[in-house]
């Protein structure tokens, strides 16, 4: 690879395909600028080169970052907590494009339903349903299920979350990895680290001091690697669950 991007120290790693695959270590130590600056930024310049000129010369020129090569790239899609849209009349069946399917049954199979003298108010008919961060990103993985042999990118996506909205997370991830994707998380969760497949530990420390590869592997790989900040806390949370 060589990725020098930022504070990246010439930097080589593979990826497992199929996998959970969680870049761990302190602030700075580069996982950003590997992850979103090197690996997804070359998947998108890589994904407008195919595209028609015409085309290309109406998209934002994407330079190419500084690596020497990045093999077997796939489309590589980013999952984040921002809102799908300010549509007041936004529901889960809009965002996924359920909706469209619900109105062709309904019109094949359904009894209409004309209402009279205020007998139905605006709690059947509403459409108030805001979504929190965590509920918006698990429905923009929830409409990717169907597809296979993708990346996806994950940026610290427990945030603000509870021990159960972290479970239902897990879930989605994995039925994505089950279906044959490849789902990369930036994370500091060590419940998440724990669960995932791989583990790509940067550091050692942030800013100049980092850019390093410290420990790959898998989670109990890493928790017995003495070089690893990550590892010292890992080591204690799987013996825990132990």
């Amino acid at each position: 690879m060589g990725a020098r991007e930022h504070n990246l120290k010439n930097i080589d790693v593979k990826i497992p395909k199929k996998k959970l695959v969680c870049f761990t270590g302190v602030s700075g130590s580069g996982k950003s600028s590997l992850v979103f600056d090197t690996i997804y930024a070359e998947a998108q310049r890589q994904l407008i080169e195919n595209f028609s000129s015409f085309a290309r010369r109406r998209l934002p020129k994407i330079n190419r970052p500084d690596v020497d090569e990045i093999k077997n790239i796939t489309t590589t899609i980013t999952i984040d907590q921002k809102r799908l849209g300010n549509n007041p009349r936004s529901t889960v069946g809009t965002a996924t494009e359920i909706y469209t399917y619900l109105r062709l049954l309904f019109s094949r199979i359904g009894t209409p339903i004309i209402a009279y003298d205020n007998a139905y108010d605006s709690r059947y008919f509403g459409f108030n349903n805001p979504y929190s961060g965590g509920e918006t990103q698990r429905i923009k993985l929830a409409r990717e299920l169907h597809k296979k042999g993708n990346i996806y990118v994950l940026d610290e996506p427990t945030t603000g979350f509870h021990m159960a909205d972290i479970e239902k997370l897990l879930g989605v991830i994995n039925r994505l990895v089950d279906q044959g994707n490849t789902v990369i998380v930036i994370e500091h969760n060590l419940d998440v680290i724990k669960d995932s497949d791989w583990v790509i530990d940067l550091g050692p420390e942030g800013g100049s001091m980092g850019g390093e590869i410290i420990a790959e592997g898998t989670p109990e790989e890493i928790a017995s690697n003495k070089l690893s900040y990550t590892g010292e806390y890992l080591k204690k949370v799987l013996q825990t669950s132990s």
